[in-house]
């Protein structure tokens, strides 16, 4: 049960945008199709806390002594359809998957732009909020703030209910700095704290009392770039009526389009080329950098000369192209990359 709510408000962070350039709901939130990859961050370079405490404007939070892991986790957002139980969750039209855990939601433009979390489910447990959670509402800007209150049911050990509050407040706008000196300027920071009480009859015939509550504060930093938080950090402590010690559990993670992981796996070629990790685990980062071109094409060939998956994709100055190999056996593989008129190769190997 430790694991299951770390990632229970991560579309907290799909729907905002810095002060001057307001995101809205067709920009920001995530759509069938979309994935999200992020590094976890290993926090030991701090040797007292990290700058989550500052708020106001014209802010600037030094992450610098992060260090990011080389393990990749991924995020899809599928379609409904594809979900056995998905028809559980009324007016689900997003399933958001991480691993084995689904949360269920529904994006909304009538009576007011919003997106709402209706539940989540895995092999060993279920939630179902019959008043669902209201996780974001559109535009959001600094100094905005939203509060809802939200109930239903779960299944775990027990069979229960549940109800909490969630609450979302725009806190903190300015400079953020990240490892491998990239500065970004212009950064909306978000603290949002979900608290989940669960009741359940410990004995049949006997009036239900409160077993357990499930506590998080997640700190999300978004910037224009990027449609996902390019920093989220999370706590989480989860109190159960059979243990007496709180299970309390942090997890850092960093946007892979801003994140760079090891520097010995960050240089640049002659060509400003940058493929890493390589040997990759499924995931390959290819970036760009003083391209011109707008039409940019990629292939990958096994050894025998066959496509075995090939996109394309626009360019601006420099970009970052996370590419899902997952699909793919493990092997030598070839990547040949088109940028306009110039044709660049380069063997891969996937572990």
């Amino acid at each position: 049960m430790k694991q299951f709510f770390f990632y229970f408000l991560i579309l907290i962070g799909i729907s905002l945008k810095c002060q001057n350039l307001v995101l809205t709901q067709s920009f920001n939130q995530p759509t069938v199709g979309d994935t999200n990859l992020v590094y976890p961050m290993d926090t030991s370079g701090f040797s007292s806390a990290m700058p989550i405490g500052l708020i106001g404007n014209n802010i600037t939070w030094d992450f610098t002594n992060l260090n990011a892991k080389p393990n990749i986790l991924e995020t899809a957002y599928i379609s409904p359809v594809t979900v056995t139980n998905s028809a559980s969750f009324s007016g689900c039209n997003l399933v958001e998957k991480q691993g084995g855990l689904y949360t269920f939601l529904k994006s909304s433009i009538t009576p007011t732009t919003q997106t709402e979390l209706l539940g989540l489910t895995s092999s060993t447990l279920s939630f179902n909020f019959t008043n669902s959670a209201i996780a974001a509402k559109y535009p959001m800007a600094f100094g905005t703030s939203i509060s809802d209150n939200f109930s239903g049911t779960f299944v775990f050990s027990l069979n229960g209910t549940c109800s909490g509050t969630l609450t979302s407040n725009a806190d903190g706008y300015g400079t953020i700095k990240l490892p491998n000196n990239l500065t970004l300027t212009n950064v909306l920071r978000v603290k949002s704290i979900q608290t989940l009480n669960l009741s359940a009859a410990l004995i049949t015939g006997l009036p239900p009392t409160q077993v357990g509550t499930i506590k998080q504060t997640y700190y999300n930093y978004f910037h224009a770039s990027q449609k996902f938080a390019i920093l989220s950090i999370n706590y989480t402590r989860i109190s159960l009526i059979t243990s007496q010690t709180p299970t309390v559990t942090a997890l850092v993670t960093g946007n892979s389009k801003s994140i760079v992981v090891g520097l010995t796996n960050h240089i640049m070629d002659e060509n400003g080329l940058n493929f890493y990790p390589n040997p990759s685990k499924g995931i390959l980062n290819i970036e760009i950098k003083n391209n011109p071109s707008k039409n940019n094409s990629m292939f990958i060939y096994d050894i025998t000369g066959k496509i075995v998956k090939q996109l394309s994709f626009e360019n601006s100055s420099t970009s970052l192209e996370n590419i899902n190999l997952k699909d793919l056996n493990p092997g030598v593989y070839f990547l040949k990359l088109k940028l306009g008129e110039k044709i660049l190769s380069k063997k891969i190997i996937l572990e």
